[in-house]
């Protein structure tokens, strides 16, 4: 009697460890189809102009309580409109774990001829 209970509670720890398995793949699975939204939200966001150093560095300030980061779609705005410029070089300027609303990249750019803008 007691090894038929044990055996037909290791059936039912079994049975249960497999439906949350096929619960937890199942919201992984509507997850990843989701993430397709996030593509057309990320064409929808914002773009920023940069400012111009006039020297080939350009500085993307970045408000970083807009989700998605609109400096993808900024930074290739940009470099749809200057096909002209070749990109060399992108660095965050470190703000963003001073608590900080905005950050930015500073982007360098030269000519695609060899010399900097």
């Amino acid at each position: 009697m007691e090894r038929q209970r044990r055996v037909s509670l290791a059936s039912y720890v079994i049975k249960y460890a497999i439906v949350v398995f096929i619960g937890i793949l199942f919201v992984c699975t509507l997850k990843s189809l989701n993430s397709s939204s996030d593509i057309k939200s990320v064409r929808n966001t914002e773009v920023v102009s940069p400012v111009d150093y006039k020297n080939g560095v350009f500085y993307f300030e970045i408000n970083t309580n807009v989700l998605p980061s609109p400096f993808g779609n900024s930074l290739s705005s940009f470099i749809i409109k200057h096909p002209e410029l070749e990109l060399v070089s992108i660095a965050p300027d470190g703000t963003y774990y001073n608590g900080r609303t905005y950050m930015g990249y500073f982007v360098v750019f030269r000519n695609k001829g060899g010399t900097k803008k």
